[in-house]
């Protein structure tokens, strides 16, 4: 593996935490799961460059829940945004709003 192909990893490896980080607060979760894509995309180059077939399949779960879950944080948003309620919203601030 060249020296090159070592920034890969690395970059999976940053964009997880910074994934987990940004996903962490509950202002930006879009920006969290987008940085999980990053990272899921980087470890499937490397695990399919090392044939790590086990943790390529895990990484294309990986992604297509990074993606899905992605869109739905990002749709809660956008909705919250307008001023929708929704359904896990407290129930006391639903009480209160009546």
């Amino acid at each position: 593996m060249g020296r090159s192909f070592m920034l890969v990893p690395i970059l999976g490896s940053v964009f997880g935490v910074l994934g987990a980080l940004l996903l962490a607060m509950p202002a930006m979760p879009g920006w969290g799961f987008g940085a999980f894509i990053v990272s899921n995309v980087a470890w499937l180059i490397v695990s399919a460059w090392q044939r790590q077939w086990p943790l390529h399949l895990q990484q294309w779960v990986f992604l297509a829940g990074s993606g899905w879950f992605g869109r739905c944080a990002a749709l809660q948003h956008r909705l919250t945004q307008n001023g929708f309620e929704l359904l896990d919203a407290p129930a006391d601030r639903r009480l209160a709003q009546m």
